[in-house]
């Protein structure tokens, strides 16, 4: 792409690139002039403090760059990629890394290597990227020793500590205050949504699976949003409208928080999910809503745990699943039997995020 013109018009620049003209206002380049930024990023100038009616006092161009000078003594030079990757008049379409999927879709599970992803970089960005794009990765062969986990999350951020400690043992328990504790199936979810703010990421690592079944299923809850929103429109902005509120009560926590089931950015498009049967607090609806908003409950349901949606698998001794959770929910399919084993934590998206986005960096310079 290259600059081809420039037009000064009363409180903006009319610029073409390539051959689509894309308006930008002073004030808005003023602000976020390249120029005025940390090393870091960060602004080094108050917005508010600006000149409202700051104007360009002399302007220049080259085919990959717009240099200003500007009324109150500041030069900027904004390049083309720049230009690019922030117009607001005319934006390229979002690109979001992630894929939707349905079991066939989404076919055989990569599966990455502990060794591999401790000792290369190209192996952890993969194992990484996978999570941005599908909403859970896959990582074998991680010593089965009790809070090996740890050593994970330092791959690519913190443990998120939350009333459980650093981390939670899923196992078998006599008078389990949860049915996780217990062999019973377990209803497709996503975790905590009475906390605010919810944990974005949840590490399972298998030290013993059980003898038979507990097979763990997976489900994209953006593709199901997606779907529900073509087949049924009304359900959809029902449950992206609506706060249901989520609950845990135990003679150490009271967690209470509201969420949208299906979150939706000002754009429409789903970033968040929410949904746990059993953390679900009686809803307090208006009494015309809450009829409906039950039959949109069913609705989205029904497509979650459709044999389409539905990726089931064995989670054996030494692997780790890495979720999304506030995308892909997981549940026990079946009864299991024997000793099962699980030791899980939490994390933050945030740094898995940049993390994976360091790491492409330095791929790019080398």
């Amino acid at each position: 792409m290259k600059l081809l013109g420039v037009k000064e018009k009363a409180d903006h620049f009319e610029l073409n690139l390539s051959g689509t003209i894309s308006r930008f206002h002073y004030l808005w380049l003023r602000d976020n002039c390249p120029n005025c930024r940390s090393s870091n990023g960060q602004k080094l100038h108050e917005t508010n403090r600006l000149d409202p009616r700051v104007r360009p006092k002399s302007v220049s161009s080259t085919d990959h760059e717009l240099i200003v000078r500007w009324n109150d003594g500041v030069k900027s030079v904004f390049s083309v990629a720049y230009l690019l990757k922030y117009d607001y008049d005319t934006p390229m379409e979002r690109c979001s890394r992630a894929q939707l999927w349905t079991r066939t879709t989404l076919g055989r599970v990569r599966r990455h290597d502990y060794d591999a992803v401790t000792s290369d970089a190209g192996a952890r960005t993969a194992w990484l990227a996978d999570v941005a794009v599908y909403g859970f990765s896959l990582l074998r062969n991680v010593p089965a020793i009790e809070e090996k986990l740890f050593d994970v999350v330092a791959l690519f951020g913190f443990v998120r500590v939350t009333n459980y400690g650093t981390l939670f043992d899923v196992r078998t328990e006599e008078n389990a205050s949860n049915l996780a504790f217990t062999p019973q199936p377990l209803s497709l979810h996503t975790d905590n949504p009475y906390r605010d703010p919810c944990p974005s990421l949840q590490l399972l690592h298998c030290l013993q699976q059980a003898d038979e079944g507990g097979l763990t299923a997976l489900s994209d809850g953006f593709y199901a949003a997606r779907k529900l929103q073509k087949v049924a429109p009304d359900a959809f902005a029902l449950l992206s409208e609506c706060e249901t509120p989520f609950y845990y009560e135990s003679t150490t926590a009271s967690l209470h928080s509201t969420q949208k089931m299906i979150g939706v950015t000002s754009n429409g498009d789903v970033e968040k999910i929410h949904i746990n049967n059993r953390s679900m607090a009686p809803l307090s609806l208006p009494f015309d809503t809450t009829a409906a908003f039950y039959d949109a409950l069913f609705k989205f349901r029904h497509i979650l745990e459709s044999e389409e949606s539905q990726y089931t698998f064995a989670l054996e001794s030494g692997d780790l699943l890495l979720l999304d959770n506030e995308r892909v929910l997981h549940g026990r399919v079946g009864h299991s039997v024997g000793m099962r084993h699980l030791q899980g934590c939490y994390a933050d998206r945030d740094g898995l995020l940049s993390t994976l986005r360091l790491l492409e960096a330095e791929a790019v310079r080398l």
